[in-house]
């Protein structure tokens, strides 16, 4: 099924990454993935990805024989609801299918350190990246190892102690926490190389609503080390989901590196996913 699987990673990945434009001023042009060379553009690729992500969301209501799809008005589905759900359609035939988010981003934060025996830099930079300099941290280990060797902080400040990384608050003053996944020990990660783990939700509303908390907090910075966005889909006419990811990687010699895949595999594996016969 190599040409089915192609055409859905076109449509659940390529059309998805590289469709999300913007435009920059300065000279006024329009940007898109190929342009991104910090994690200040991927925050203005971020808010374009999202908005073509979830631009099709409808409410699958279950009837008498099967179910239907509504178009998603304001309030009018509740995912609470056992007979209602929303799902995100990319191309007409693959749909998110999970109650609470679509897109999740695993993000995992550089480590900071103050470096009193280097005093004659100070001046310059009272803080020194720690974060492994050539490590791809959207995709290999290693870049939360750091946060138990030494006493990392973000480069505002704040403590990224391991004992207490989930006391941190999402925006000033805030009383919820961010949630902090350790890395090999849980699954909320992307490929469980640890990192706060976010939901953008399962509307355009709930995913601008992170973005911004997301932007408030100076995550699409030098803060950031690695964020990887990821979500999946599912064609009933081949029978397939596509597990699809994007991520980018801020080296210690100041390259962002960009990384992409997808994997289509189908539901029935002995048979090769569903075909219509007659």
């Amino acid at each position: 099924n190599g040409e089915e699987a192609y055409l859905i990673s076109e449509v659940t990945l390529e059309q998805q990454i590289y469709g999300a434009t913007w435009t920059e001023a300065d000279p006024e042009r329009s940007e898109d993935l190929s342009d991104i060379r910090t994690f200040e553009q991927v925050e203005s690729w971020a808010r374009s990805f999202l908005e073509t992500m979830y631009s099709n969301t409808q409410c699958a209501v279950s009837v008498s024989g099967g179910s239907v799809m509504q178009s998603l008005e304001a309030g009018s589905c509740d995912r609470e609801l056992d007979t209602q759900q929303r799902v995100q359609i990319l191309g007409g035939y693959n749909t998110g299918f999970m109650n609470t988010t679509f897109v999740r981003l695993t993000l995992q934060p550089a480590c900071f350190q103050s470096e009193a025996s280097l005093s004659r830099w100070t001046e310059m930079s009272p803080i020194w990246r720690h974060t492994p300099v050539m490590a791809q941290c959207s995709s290999e280990g290693g870049c939360i190892d750091v946060l138990s060797e030494k006493s990392c902080r973000t480069s505002d400040g704040q403590s990224l102690a391991l004992d207490t990384i989930d006391n941190i608050s999402v925006s000033s003053g805030s009383g919820v926490k961010y949630n902090f996944s350790l890395p090999h020990t849980e699954l909320g990660a992307h490929q469980m190389h640890g990192g706060f783990v976010f939901s953008f939700g399962t509307s355009s509303a709930e995913a601008m609503s992170v973005l911004e908390m997301l932007v408030q907090d100076s995550w699409f910075s030098q803060k950031s080390a690695s964020m990887v966005f990821d979500w999946i889909t599912y064609n009933g006419n081949v029978d397939s989901f596509a597990y699809n990811s994007v991520g980018f990687s801020l080296l210690g010699s100041g390259e962002l590196q960009k990384r992409w895949k997808s994997q289509v595999f189908p539901l029935n594996i002995g048979n090769g996913g569903g075909y219509m016969r007659k």
